[in-house]
């Protein structure tokens, strides 16, 4: 809840932030590293005890709802967002599209 309240002024509980080291790129988009520390797509922070909470209440296992907010994390510091319903679309293609491809069952 801190975390979301510095970072994006609200006070409240939040499952997962993301916070992109390339914050001009397109979703979709390949990044071309010029250095080594561009290979870096930045930082996540998953609230273990809140995403215990919200799997428990979706009937999920832990590890499932990680996956799912591993994957939905790393597209926001790929450039996607859910801004819009068009944009939350091509979102949740993208992130089921890794959770397919990540090997979870």
């Amino acid at each position: 809840q801190r975390f979301n309240n510095d970072y994006r002024g609200k006070d409240e509980p939040t499952n997962i932030l993301s916070f992109p080291y390339h914050t001009k790129i397109n979703p979709g988009k390949r990044i071309e590293p010029k250095t080594r520390e561009d290979k870096n797509l930045g930082d996540i922070i998953i609230a273990l005890p809140y995403v215990k909470e919200e799997a428990e209440k979706q009937k999920k296992s832990i590890n499932h709802r990680l996956c799912e907010l591993l994957c939905h994390g790393i597209c926001h510091l790929l450039g996607y967002d859910h801004d819009t319903e068009e944009t939350d679309k091509v979102m949740k293609d993208k992130e089921c599209w890794l959770l397919e491809h990540c090997g979870r069952e």
